[in-house]
């Protein structure tokens, strides 16, 4: 994988792991921890 994985979800998952797992990750982009996120989103603003 590249830059892009956080977290890994093994089958069968519950819905709120997959939630949670999109809000951790959310979060982690919203206090600029991950410069790849950063870096695309200012090539396409």
């Amino acid at each position: 994988m590249k830059g892009g994985t956080v977290d890994f979800l093994t089958k069968p998952f519950l819905d709120q792991e997959q939630l949670d797992a999109v809000v951790a990750a959310t979060e982690r982009i919203a206090r600029g921890g991950h410069a790849s996120f950063k870096n695309r989103s200012a090539i396409y603003s």
